[in-house]
């Protein structure tokens, strides 16, 4: 993998070009950058860009919806499990948002991959961040859907031990950044496990490989 990759990496954003307008204002013209997955500068380019354009998707939304921020996991699984697990992840959510009760509540959805890893124990844990949009009564309207029972459609698609968070998105700027993150966090691998850091790489580069990381339904994808 380091034969494969560090190259592209390290000359990753060493040469840019800027055209200069009238004004003296500088526009990026040119660069080099990798963009590969698990480039660091790459990563934050990535997350800058796509948290200004949910900050506008969420702005344009948010005087007809209420915004939630749910989350969807399972339990931690080791590399031998981590690219067929995403892959549930995947298929469990779009079943799980296709429920009707689900359809008839949540009038938009964002979906998100996050990837972690857990150095004590040296597993991943793959989840998903949604933001959620539902119309502006649906906390007391017959829509509304308990923490019970949006378990249980979860468990129904990716069986037991799964979990659910969900809260109002009081904060719009902090629940679109946790959505807009990085899908994995490269300088946090190489500054807590440096002598793991093309294994893990390796695990992460094999699973996340012709990903899409970003998913709408409903009135965000419109």
């Amino acid at each position: 993998w380091l034969k494969k990759h560090v190259p592209a990496l390290k000359n990753c954003g060493t040469s840019i070009g800027f055209d200069i307008d009238e004004n003296g204002e500088t526009s990026l013209k040119t660069a080099n950058f990798c963009r590969k997955r698990l480039c660091p500068m790459c990563q934050r380019r990535k997350s800058l860009k796509v948290y200004g354009q949910i900050m506008r998707l969420a702005e344009h939304l948010s005087g007809q919806y209420l915004c939630l921020h749910l989350i969807l996991s399972r339990p931690n699984v080791y590399a031998n499990r981590l690219s067929n697990e995403i892959t549930e992840l995947y298929k469990g959510s779009s079943a799980f948002f296709a429920e009707k009760p689900i359809k008839r509540a949540f009038k938009g959805v964002l979906r998100c991959l996050e990837v972690t890893y857990n150095e004590r124990r040296g597993d991943f844990h793959p989840h998903l961040h949604c933001l959620v949009f539902v119309n502006r009564s649906y906390f007391t309207s017959r829509d509304y859907l308990k923490h019970g029972k949006l378990v249980e459609l979860w468990q129904k698609h990716v069986g037991v031990p799964a979990d659910v968070y969900v809260r109002k998105v009081d904060e719009i700027e902090k629940a679109c950044a946790e959505v807009a993150k990085y899908c994995t966090k490269p300088m946090e691998i190489i500054e807590t496990k440096p002598e793991k850091v093309t294994e893990i790489y390796e695990i992460l580069d094999a699973a996340l490989h012709s990903r899409r990381l970003l998913q709408s339904y409903g009135v965000v994808k419109t």
